[in-house]
């Protein structure tokens, strides 16, 4: 690809930014990058990957109209552009409708394994009630590229069209192969357990959160909280919960006050957060996907859930979350004890995904030309 081509990057989350993040750096080495985001995703990218240099999109643009995004493109003229994906925000919506008025690629890098139709939906409002749509419920980019065949199988079940979607693997959970792994045991006086929060209150508000998933990132981490206090020296354990970037940090305040063992991540990264724990606890974050593949010991609680699990690793059978609270009450006696089970977690998205995306690239602005 020569230095004259131009490729746009656009996040809005930051578990999304990642991939981009990574993409944006590899394919600046061939290319013209011009890279955007929201304000979380935006942060993000600047802490995570201070090499480039990422504009903020303010959230008075409107993320349910074209013209914010058909202008950005006719600024910056790229031959294609690249999304992460999200639930309710609309705004790589509505990018990828400009890059159709434009006749420009567009390619959404998937980094869940989960509501997979809630990225893409014209309307949000109906979304539990189905379980499949059709083409015409969606906004779609003109490519899709998912961690693997799993993900494709699951979106094409839920009516997303098959012919989009390239299951290349994630270029974020394949650079932890480069990372080193840091696994040292050492004697402490308390168990540091961290806990991996998700916006679902945040998104969806407590009601509706909760009658979707069967709990809350709040109604686990109360839950978490109750069981160390009434089964255990409290003394024993430090929980250390690192809200995700789109929760109020704030709304932990009263819990903590509460249980004197419960405290705030501090600004670190999610590699020095994950490190300095013995244990990661969460619900679907991919949070817990990554300490994994650093060899941490990991646990998806998910109580009140009695539907197929949102997590990866159970989706795949290689481990099973608490869905009872009999069943927290038993792993925290086992923590107490130092008994942490550990998951080997083999790299699961295929291997140089980073090169099989920049084919995609290639191949979509060629057919662009010759269209």
């Amino acid at each position: 690809m020569s230095h004259q081509h131009t490729i746009l990057l656009f996040a809005v989350d930051p578990g999304g930014a990642n991939s981009i993040g990574i993409l944006a750096h590899e394919l600046s080495k061939t290319a013209n990058i011009v890279c955007f985001a929201k304000e979380a995703a935006c942060s993000h990218l600047k802490h995570n990957f201070p090499q480039i240099n990422v504009t903020l999109l303010t959230n008075k643009h409107d993320q349910y109209s074209k013209t914010t995004y058909l202008q950005l493109l006719a600024t910056i003229k790229p031959n294609v552009v690249f999304t992460d994906t999200t639930g309710r925000d609309y705004s790589n919506r509505s990018l990828w409708r400009a890059c159709k008025d434009f006749g420009i690629p567009s390619i959404a890098i998937l980094d869940q394994w989960m509501n997979y139709a809630l990225r893409f939906l014209k309307q949000h409002e109906t979304y539990q009630g189905c379980i499949a749509y059709t083409t015409d419920d969606f906004i779609l980019p003109t490519a899709i590229v998912t961690m693997d065949c799993s993900a494709k199988l699951q979106m094409i079940k839920e009516g997303l069209p098959e012919n989009i979607i390239h299951p290349l693997g994630s270029p974020y959970y394949e650079s932890f192969k480069s990372k080193p792994v840091k696994n040292k045991t050492q004697k402490k006086k308390a168990i540091t357990i961290l806990f991996a929060s998700e916006p679902i209150t945040a998104v969806y508000g407590h009601k509706l959160g909760k009658k979707i998933h069967g709990y809350t990132e709040q109604t686990i981490i109360k839950t978490l909280c109750q069981s160390i206090a009434k089964q255990a020296k409290q003394q024993h354990f430090s929980v250390i919960i690192r809200p995700h970037p789109r929760e109020s940090q704030q709304r932990y305040n009263r819990l903590i006050k509460s249980y004197h063992f419960a405290s705030l991540c501090s600004k670190r990264s999610v590699q020095e957060s994950i490190q300095s724990a013995d244990i990661v606890l969460g619900m679907s974050s991919t949070m817990l996907l990554e300490a994994s593949l650093q060899n941490k010991p990991i646990l998806s609680i998910q109580i009140g859930n009695h539907k197929e699990s949102p997590f990866y690793l159970e989706q795949i059978g290689l481990l099973r979350s608490v869905r009872y609270t009999f069943q927290l009450h038993n792993v925290i006696n086992n923590l107490e004890a130092m008994r942490f089970n550990r998951y080997r977690v083999k790299m699961m998205t295929q291997n140089n995904s980073v090169e099989s995306i920049h084919k995609l690239m290639i191949s979509l602005c060629q057919l662009g030309k010759s269209d």
